[in-house]
């Protein structure tokens, strides 16, 4: 039987506790043409259950982008498409935006090529995004979206894929966002975006489970410390 200050136990805890699953790709879309490299903002994704990931876009403060500008919409390369995007409900997230009301991008022809697409060897375009999510409308990028220090979440359903057992870096093949109601000298007005490969990252992110046997290590790791020492 398995004592909590056995060897043993102690390298079950780290077998446990670090597991593919327990990370959150994040990525930013900078800009060198028209913000001198830095970033529009930042994207985070992670597994959210077994088959849903859920999207975060966090907008760089109006002392960064230009005030007024508006994150519409998103294109995305997966392994595997999504079935469903989903919205959480209201007041679930504190700060989020409420209103907007994330939906697949059933026109793909809508996202454009990416402004910054001579960032990247070989180069992103257009036919390299096989999803989009769009606000409200299904055809284009269009309606509200998230302004200047704001940030917004949504979901994306997977049937049949087991999101907290692979890497997410290798699921997610590229991501963009499409930004409007920007000033007429930037892109005319309107820029679609490819997340920067050189800002592109994982991160743990424990789960309350994973918390739980760090903990119980730990403790396991101090018990067996002392008996040694007695």
């Amino acid at each position: 039987m398995w004592k909590i200050g056995s060897p043993v136990f102690v390298l079950m805890f780290f077998a446990l506790t670090f597991t593919p699953g327990a990370y959150a790709l994040s990525m930013g879309f900078s800009d060198q043409d028209y913000l001198g490299g830095a970033s529009w903002g930042t994207m985070t994704i992670e597994a959210l259950d077994s088959d849903t990931l859920v999207v975060r876009y966090d907008a760089a403060p109006d002392s960064v982008i230009p005030a007024g500008s508006q994150m519409r919409g998103f294109g995305f390369d997966f392994d595997v498409l999504p079935s469903t995007v989903g919205n959480p409900g209201n007041d679930n997230f504190i700060g989020d935006r409420d209103d907007l009301d994330w939906i697949a991008l059933n026109n793909l022809n809508a996202i454009p090529n990416p402004a910054n697409g001579d960032e990247f060897s070989p180069g992103i375009t257009k036919n390299d995004y096989t999803f989009g999510v769009t606000e409200g409308n299904a055809n284009n990028f269009s309606g509200s979206g998230i302004l200047p220090g704001e940030f917004d979440l949504f979901y994306l359903d997977f049937a049949g894929v087991d999101l907290e057992a692979i890497d997410l870096e290798d699921f997610v093949n590229s991501a963009g966002i499409r930004l409007q109601s920007l000033p007429d000298d930037i892109n005319g007005g309107s820029l679609f975006l490819a997340g920067n490969g050189n800002d592109l990252g994982t991160t743990p992110t424990p789960e309350p489970g994973t918390l739980f046997l760090l903990g119980t290590g730990l403790i396991g790791v101090a018990a067996f410390r002392r008996r040694v020492k007695g």
